[in-house]
């Protein structure tokens, strides 16, 4: 009796063994530092913005931004920046690629969050909050702060 008990302990650690990194594994939400959140004040009448901010993966492993949602919005797309014989245009983009150990950054005239349909104008000083969707499901909650940008503008013909 007391081998067969044995054995039964030794398969039930085996198997929490294994299956404990699975249980404990992180999601990619877990694995994403995100710093530099900032979304375009809007003048009153304009629904749409752009937000910008830095993610770094700080996981071994490749992942993906595959959305991204806020209350405060219709709408939001990732987009890029392209440009063609002199003239900048958007292109809508399924994912953000997340390299391992790299910081990913969106920023004004490249890749960035947009943000259309806005149910209010943007205001300086004010917050919008936003949640990012990554490729397993996983989500963060933020609030980008709210500034006036002065500079690039390749993103105000959408």
């Amino acid at each position: 009796m007391k081998i067969v008990m044995k054995r039964i302990i030794k398969t039930l650690l085996l198997c929490v063994a294994f299956l404990s990194p699975i249980a404990y594994a992180a999601t990619t939400a877990e694995s994403i530092m995100v710093d530099n959140v900032v979304a375009r004040a809007t003048p009153p009448g304009q629904k749409q913005s752009a937000i910008y901010l830095t993610l770094y993966n700080t996981s071994d492993k490749w992942h993906q931004l595959v959305n991204v949602t806020s209350p405060e919005a219709a709408q939001i797309q990732l987009h890029t920046t392209v440009e063609k014989e002199g003239v900048y245009s958007m292109k809508r983009l399924e994912t953000i690629d997340l390299p391992p150990k790299k910081a990913v950054k969106l920023v004004p005239g490249a890749t960035h969050i947009m943000v259309i349909g806005l149910s209010n104008p943007l205001r300086e000083g004010d917050n919008i909050p936003i949640t990012l969707i990554f490729e397993d499901g996983s989500h963060l909650q933020l609030l980008a702060n709210i500034k006036t940008m002065t500079g690039d503008n390749k993103h105000t013909g959408h």
